[in-house]
């Protein structure tokens, strides 16, 4: 399963070719490990999200939350 619902980026958002395929390049083989008490843990895959401070959070948080404004105008409610 991909991270990011790519058939909502493709037709919602019109992003296609080889922007499209950046962004799915950009997202697999992350990974990140916690750091406590002068103690890190082992690294381990990131499989959903991106890392903290990514340029591509904002653009990830409009692409999940866009879906909300077709549901609602679906039961004519006004946001």
């Amino acid at each position: 399963r991909e991270p990011w619902n790519l058939q909502v980026i493709f037709s919602d958002f019109g992003i296609q070719g080889n922007v499209l395929k950046w962004i799915r390049s950009y997202l697999p083989g992350r990974t990140t490990s916690v750091y406590v008490d002068g103690v890190s843990s082992e690294k381990f895959e990131l499989r959903y999200g991106l890392p903290q401070g990514s340029i591509m959070g904002p653009q990830q948080f409009l692409i999940y939350t866009a879906p909300i404004g077709k549901i609602l105008r679906m039961y004519d409610i006004l946001y």
